[in-house]
């Protein structure tokens, strides 16, 4: 059989993405992402499709130690990360444990050994064919590379006023302010406000636009409209120094998350935290 080579390409704004946002807020987000990166390198060549094939026939589900191995990382975080991704729609299982990457075929290509060659000796011929007009027509090549220059200067000065106008959307949002317009009752507005203060002060990731447009959203999936829930929900993030908000697990309101949510709002209430 013909040797194949796979590989995979991001769209410009793969991070972007309200997926890799969402997980990029979890604690091990940044690992997640990787192992999702891995797992759609690895399988690539399979349509995407995550189990073991021994022989024509025989197709078995990977155990989380081999899927480990595979993704250089530990059986936790697979295990983890495989729940998150089958959460957002990242992967789906199909049979016996198995499971599939949707988002694979969108980003694969792949073309035979011989492809290959033929590919760079066609590239090599043409830059062998170049150099001479080079060679015998300055002028030209400076016109070219005159308009070519002109042209990245061009791409550079309204890539810096994107980025200028971004920096300057960021320094208008007020966090505070977003949080008071929300149609929430004040216990869950004093929840989320502490919940921004502990990332600002303690995890130096102060709440964007974006990230309270994804929270609120996530809240709303896990309790639906039970503001008393989105309490809960929000004091266990603040508590653990959490980033965004995860299903309530354990006692409800322990003392010490209860201790937490007191610190953080008195730090609210003292104010002063440039939002």
């Amino acid at each position: 059989m013909e040797k194949r080579y796979f590989w995979i390409k991001l769209k410009e704004d793969f991070f972007d993405s309200e997926q890799m946002d969402f997980i990029h807020d979890m604690p091990n987000g940044a690992e997640y992402i990787y192992i999702y990166l891995r797992l759609c390198l690895r399988f690539a060549n399979n349509d995407g499709i995550v189990e073991r094939r021994i022989g024509p026939d025989v197709r078995l589900s990977y155990d989380m130690q081999k899927l480990a191995e595979i993704v250089h990382s530990t059986p936790d975080s697979v295990v983890v990360a495989i729940q998150v991704f089958k959460q957002i729609g990242l992967v789906e299982e199909i049979h016996n444990g198995a499971f599939i990457i949707p988002g694979v075929m969108d980003m694969v290509g792949s073309e035979s050994a011989v492809a290959q060659r033929v590919r760079k000796h066609r590239a090599l011929k043409r830059m062998q064919e170049s150099q001479p007009l080079l060679q015998c027509n300055e002028n030209v090549t400076f016109k070219v590379t005159t308009e070519n220059r002109d042209k990245r200067l061009d791409t550079r000065d309204k890539s810096i006023d994107k980025d200028i106008e971004k920096k300057s959307r960021k320094k208008r949002f007020s966090v505070c302010d977003a949080i008071d317009g929300l149609p929430f009752g004040d216990a869950l507005k004093a929840s989320l406000k502490a919940w921004a203060v502990m990332r600002k002060e303690d995890l130096k990731a102060p709440v964007s636009e974006k990230a309270l447009r994804l929270g609120i959203s996530k809240l709303q999936k896990l309790c639906g409209a039970n503001e008393e829930a989105m309490v809960d929900v929000v004091d266990q993030s603040t508590f653990n120094d959490w980033k965004g908000f995860f299903p309530l697990k354990g006692e409800r309101r322990p003392p010490a998350m209860q201790d937490r949510r007191a610190q953080m709002k008195q730090a609210v209430e003292k104010g002063g935290w440039g939002w």
